[in-house]
């Protein structure tokens, strides 16, 4: 959970990624974590509640990063020249001018 927030930079799924941890690092009993450290039966892909709670932190620093450092927005680059421009707006008036 915490590094779909990390790559979506989303913050609600980072705030809930983040109370989902507290919450699992606060209701786990240290004797069947280390029941499971010695026994080897735990997946290989699971993770001791403090690395869970820091991660879902990191996670949340990552989504409130552009406070901290705001990117600069690139100015919109323009689709069409002046040279362009000009050259429309001049067969404009004469195409009016030879009509009026």
């Amino acid at each position: 959970m915490p590094m779909a927030a990390i790559f979506l930079k989303n913050k609600f799924i980072a705030w809930f990624s983040l109370i989902q941890s507290l919450h699992f690092y606060l209701n786990t009993d240290e004797d069947i974590v280390a029941a499971q450290k010695e026994t080897k039966s735990a997946s290989p892909m699971d993770q001791p509640p403090a690395i869970k709670l820091l991660m879902s932190t990191i996670g949340i620093v990552v989504c409130y990063m552009n406070l901290v450092f705001p990117q600069q927005l690139a100015p919109p680059k323009p689709t069409v020249s002046k040279d362009e421009i000009e050259t429309v707006i001049e067969t404009t008036t004469k195409v009016e001018t030879q009509t009026v």
